[in-house]
Formats: C-alpha cells, sequence, structure tokens
C-alpha cells in the first residue's frame, strides 16, 4: 500500500446545523452554499489561469501548474488536499473570502502528515494524518470563524518556504499565538462584510455564539485600521479596551517611503504573539 505525505484542510459551514430543524430550510441553505461552492470554483480557477497566461518565467508560475488541490464535500464539511502547500492556502484563502462576501461563515483547521486515498466507484476512503489534525483544530482550538494551522502543517511550510512574503498576505496571528488564514485574501473591500457582521452580532447579543461575530467584527475592524495601526501599533496593541488583537505580518513589512520601518524575518512565525508584538512595539 502506497502513500504519501499531504497538507490537509477540514472546513465547517457555519450554522448549517441550526438549519436543520426545518428540512426544507436547511435543503435551500444547502443548495445556496453548492451553487456558490461552484461558482467559487469555476472563479478560481479563472484567476488561475489569467495568471499563469500573464506570466512567462516566475516562481508563481511554477507554483500554479504544481499538483493542484483536490476537494471533498459532505453534509456541511469541506476536505481539501494537496502536497503543495502555496496551492492549498491558495484555494482555501479563496473559498473563505469569497463565500464570506455572500455572508457564509466557516471554521477550520489545516493538518499535515501522512496521506492514503482510494477512490472508487460509489466508494472513498481516506486515512489522512493531516484530517485528523485538522478536524481536532475545529472541533476544540478554532472557535472562531477562522481555518488555525497545526503545528505539524506551519514547520513544515516554514521548511519548504523560500521567503517571508510566501506567507505575508496569507496568514494572521491570534492572541492564543495560533496562525489563521486570512480570510480577506480577495476583499480589498471589506465593508459590505463588515456590515453584515455588524448586524448579526446586534440580531444575537444576547446568544452565546455571539462570540463569532464579535470576533470577525474585531477582526474587520484591525484590517480597516491598518494604516493607523502601522504608524502607531503602541495605541492599538496597549489598547485593553480592545478585547481582541491580532498580529498580521503584511502591515509591518518593510516600507521604504514610510516614515517608521520594521525588520521582521521567518521566526516571527515561530514566536509566540506577545514576542511579535513586543518586537513590533518596542523595535526589539
Amino acid at each position: 500500500m502506497n502513500y504519501n505525505e499531504q497538507f490537509c484542510a477540514f472546513i465547517d459551514i457555519l450554522g448549517f446545523r441550526n438549519q436543520m430543524s426545518n428540512f426544507e430550510k436547511a435543503l435551500g441553505f444547502y443548495r445556496d452554499f453548492f451553487n456558490e461552492y461552484n461558482i467559487f470554483n469555476k472563479l478560481h480557477d479563472s484567476i488561475v489561469n489569467t495568471v499563469s497566461n500573464g506570466l512567462q518565467q516566475s516562481e508563481l508560475l511554477t507554483v500554479i501548474n504544481q499538483p493542484s488541490v483536490d476537494d471533498l464535500i459532505f453534509s456541511d464539511s469541506i476536505i481539501m488536499y494537496s502536497e503543495d502547500w502555496k496551492a492549498l492556502l491558495f484555494k482555501v484563502a479563496n473559498v473563505m473570502s469569497i463565500l464570506l462576501s455572500k455572508e457564509f461563515l466557516f471554521r477550520g483547521g489545516i493538518g499535515y502528515g501522512k496521506y492514503y486515498s482510494e477512490i472508487k466507484l460509489g466508494h472513498t476512503y481516506i486515512v489522512s494524518e493531516g484530517l485528523v489534525q485538522a478536524s481536532e483544530i475545529e472541533s476544540k482550538i478554532s472557535k472562531y470563524p477562522r481555518i488555525v494551522l497545526s503545528k505539524q502543517a506551519l514547520n513544515q511550510i516554514l521548511n519548504q518556504m523560500d521567503s517571508l512574503y510566501d506567507l505575508n498576505n496569507l496568514l494572521i496571528q491570534d492572541e492564543d499565538n495560533y496562525w489563521f488564514i486570512n480570510p480577506f485574501f480577495l476583499n480589498p473591500d471589506i465593508r459590505p462584510i463588515q456590515e453584515y457582521i455588524k448586524h448579526k452580532a446586534a440580531e444575537y447579543c444576547n446568544e452565546k455564539y455571539v462570540e463569532k461575530y464579535i470576533w470577525m467584527e474585531k477582526l474587520c475592524q484591525y484590517f480597516s485600521l491598518q494604516d493607523y495601526i502601522r504608524k502607531d501599533p503602541i495605541k492599538y496593541y496597549l489598547d485593553e479596551t480592545n478585547q481582541y488583537h491580532f498580529f498580521y505580518p503584511k502591515t509591518f513589512h518593510i516600507h521604504i517611503l514610510d516614515d517608521r520601518n520594521y525588520s521582521l524575518n521567518e521566526n516571527i512565525y515561530r514566536q509566540t504573539f506577545q514576542e511579535n508584538i513586543e518586537q513590533i512595539v518596542y523595535q526589539k
């Protein structure tokens, strides 16, 4: 029996279980999701083809032409797997970004390890260390609408990446030290998402699960304050009235024309949130 090692993402569609009290409503919700997912797949392929056709020789072109990302959908869950971490993270980021704009929320994890699958007519067999890691992250760690990387996946990515810039658009660190995928990867204007999240936070203010909307609202605020945070990180990170703080490396990458420049290296992905913030605030 042959097997290899692959990255694996497990994504749960939030809110689907709440729909199951009414089967017809749940079925409509599910069909809407499938429609959006099919649209996303076509858009994703179109983006990849457009970039590929616009490049002659580049690292990105090589990445795009490497092994594809396969997926499997059942009930309210999506499984994606690939040998290539860049291809997987790129597609996961696009899934979150595009479908979030359609008012779907997600939670999940990404793992890495030994992988075996056998897909035949009417049967699908998958045995995956990465899938076990990813599903455990989704159920025990993610908590909010985020897709978190396992330590195994992050370490493997750091071993394979060529430079810090490979990850600067894709990963965000939370205060609990976990790194998660940037959900606004293809949403330069997140105001519609922010308005929707704000509305839901007010609608569910007396429900326990309102925390996921509050967390997402704070993440939206973080992105809307990028320039402010870059110029004066002390005010943001030392503000104790702010319930959630985030660290997005791209915010602090060197800007030669800026009055205040920051020097970061790949160690940030091995450091705690507090260590990274101290490095930014105190210029260590």
